[in-house]
């Protein structure tokens, strides 16, 4: 078995990149046929980037559900939370808007999640104490206010759902770049 546990006697490897250990992985399954091409990280694996926050019902949902749709099959994406509640339907809304499905995602507690499929966490706290997640990680922290704490209309907390899921895409973009350099 290698690195990102695939037996390698099914499989025939091919790797095209910009740096050593990088770039387009291509692995064809001898038995079926079946080609796939994923990104890889240095150690010939998805990367896995799981997003952070207290309550995992707000940014950490719209965080996943953005990444998702940027990253696709390029990455593993997650979220969690210490305290996980219910996924806030302010986040489904301003993710809807911009045509991301979030409904089929559910909250879930940090202690669930397996460290041996995470490379990148991103932790979205800003005035709460983040969860804290173990092992050797590339940690980048993206404190944003939690929009699901905002208070007035239905309208002015949908706008501040709306502003944090545009940092976020932002911030996404410039994560994508730096993983593609």
């Amino acid at each position: 078995m290698n690195a990102a546990g695939i037996r390698e006697s099914r499989l025939q490897w091919g790797v095209r990149g910009r740096r050593k250990g990088a770039g387009r992985l291509t692995v064809k399954d001898s038995v079926s046929g079946a080609c796939v091409n994923r990104a890889v990280d240095l150690v010939g694996r998805m990367t896995g980037l799981l997003f952070l926050c207290v309550a995992n019902s707000a940014r950490s949902q719209m965080a996943e559900g953005l990444a998702r749709a940027r990253f696709g099959a390029r990455a593993r994406v997650a979220s969690a939370g210490s305290s996980p509640a219910a996924v806030n339907p302010l986040a489904v809304a301003a993710l809807d808007e911009i045509g991301i499905d979030i409904r089929g995602q559910r909250s879930t507690s940090v202690d669930d999640v397996d460290p041996a499929t995470v490379d990148v966490v991103v932790t979205l706290c800003a005035e709460e104490v983040c969860p804290v997640f173990p092992g050797r990680v590339r940690r980048l922290h993206w404190p944003m206010p939690d929009p699901a704490g905002a208070s007035g209309s239905d309208a002015e907390r949908l706008e501040r759902f709306r502003s944090v899921r545009d940092e976020i895409a932002r911030r996404l973009a410039n994560l994508d770049a730096d993983l593609a350099a």
